[in-house]
C-alpha cells in the first residue's frame, strides 16, 4: 500500500527493522522517496484479536495479494472489505459512505451484517473505462459482523418477573380482624410475549389440575433498552387443592435498570433493583386473596408494603 508519507532519515531509523525485513518498501525517484508497507508491518505493529474491528481497505487493489487474510487471521480484525483492481476515489468513498451508514443503522428494527450489506441491491462493481475492466468491492471474514449488538426486541420472546417485599396485611376471618407482617416473593416464570418497538407484552394461561392461572405483562423500555421504564403485572390465580383459593395482584414499577452483574442461567439478561431502593420503583400494589374454607372464609388483603435488603424487583428475558 503506497502511504504518500514524506520520508525522512527518522523514519529510517525507527523502522529500519521493517525495511530490511521487506515490511516496508522504499522506491526512490528524482526527487522524492515514496514508502510502501506490507500487510506484516500493519499486523505486527497492531493487535485486532481483543476488538475485533472491521477493516476497511480504502486503497487500489486492496483485495489483492494477501491483505485479506493477513488483516483477519492473523491481525485479528473481524471482517475486511478491499477492491480487486485499482479503485476510482467516488466509487471508494461512496462504498466506504454506505457500508457504515448501513452496518451502524440504528433506525431499523433488525440489525445489519457485513454478509446482509454484500447482498443488498447497492451496487457491488462498476465498468472502469481507463483500464477497460469490471471493477469490485469484495468481503473477507466473519459474515455475521456487524457494527451494532443485535436488538434485545429481536432477540427475546420470553420473560419472568420476581418481587420480594415486606407485606403488611389485614386478615379477616368471617368478621374476626387481624393484621401481620410477612416477607413475601411473588414471581411467575415464562411469560410468552412479543416486541412492538420497545414495549414487550406478554401473557401466561394455565389450566392444571390445581386450578387456572393468567397472567399479564407489559414492559417499556428506553430506546437502548438499558433500563425497563415502566412495568405492569396483572396475574389471576384460582385453586381448590386446599379449600378454594382466589388470588389477584396488580403490580407496576418504574425505573429498572439493566444489570450488568447479572449472570445468565435459565435467562439470558437480566433487569434488577435491589434493597431498600426496591420500594422508590414501585408505584402501583395491590394483593389480595381468598380461601373459602369451611368453617372459615379467610381474606388476606395488603395494607401497605415495605422494603429491606433483601427486597427485590427482577425481570428477565430468554428465548423460545
Amino acid at each position: 500500500m503506497q502511504t504518500g508519507h514524506d520520508y525522512s532519515f527518522e523514519d529510517y531509523a525507527k523502522y529500519q527493522d521493517d525495511i530490511l525485513n521487506g515490511e516496508i518498501i522504499m522506491v526512490y525517484y528524482e526527487n522524492y522517496t515514496d514508502l510502501f508497507i506490507s500487510p506484516d508491518f500493519i499486523a505486527n505493529h497492531n493487535n485486532f484479536k481483543l476488538n475485533r474491528p472491521l477493516i476497511y481497505g480504502g486503497f487500489c487493489f486492496s483485495d489483492l495479494g494477501n491483505w485479506p487474510q493477513i488483516m483477519t487471521n492473523t491481525a485479528g480484525a473481524s471482517g475486511y472489505f478491499g477492491f480487486d483492481w485499482s479503485v476510482r476515489t467516488n466509487w471508494n468513498a461512496w462504498w466506504n459512505k454506505k457500508i457504515i451508514a448501513s452496518l451502524a443503522d440504528t433506525s431499523e428494527s433488525y440489525v445489519t451484517t457485513a454478509f446482509d450489506w454484500m447482498n443488498n441491491d447497492l451496487f457491488k462493481n462498476y465498468w472502469d473505462n481507463q483500464d477497460n475492466k469490471i471493477v469490485s468491492i469484495r468481503y473477507y471474514g466473519d459474515s455475521d459482523l456487524a457494527l451494532q449488538e443485535e436488538k434485545i426486541s429481536n432477540l427475546y420472546n420470553v420473560c419472568d418477573i420476581t418481587i420480594q417485599y415486606v407485606g403488611y396485611y389485614n386478615i379477616q376471618a368471617d368478621s374476626t380482624f387481624q393484621s401481620e407482617d410477612n416477607y413475601l416473593k411473588m414471581s411467575n416464570t415464562r411469560i410468552s410475549g412479543n416486541f412492538s418497538g420497545t414495549t414487550f407484552t406478554g401473557s401466561f394461561t394455565s389450566n392444571g389440575s390445581d386450578g387456572p392461572k393468567e397472567d399479564q405483562i407489559e414492559l417499556v423500555f428506553n430506546s437502548d433498552f438499558s433500563m425497563i421504564m415502566s412495568v405492569n403485572w396483572t396475574k389471576l390465580y384460582k385453586s381448590s387443592l386446599w379449600g378454594v383459593v382466589n388470588e389477584e395482584l396488580n403490580f407496576s414499577a418504574i425505573n429498572i435498570p439493566l444489570d450488568s452483574n447479572y449472570h445468565p442461567y435459565y435467562f439470558d439478561v437480566g433487569y434488577r433493583i435491589l434493597g431498600e431502593e426496591t420500594c422508590n420503583s414501585i408505584t402501583m400494589f395491590s394483593h389480595e386473596k381468598v380461601t373459602e374454607h369451611s368453617p372459615d372464609n379467610w381474606i388476606h388483603t395488603l395494607d401497605h408494603h415495605d422494603c429491606d435488603e433483601h427486597s427485590m424487583i427482577q425481570i428477565r428475558l430468554d428465548k423460545e
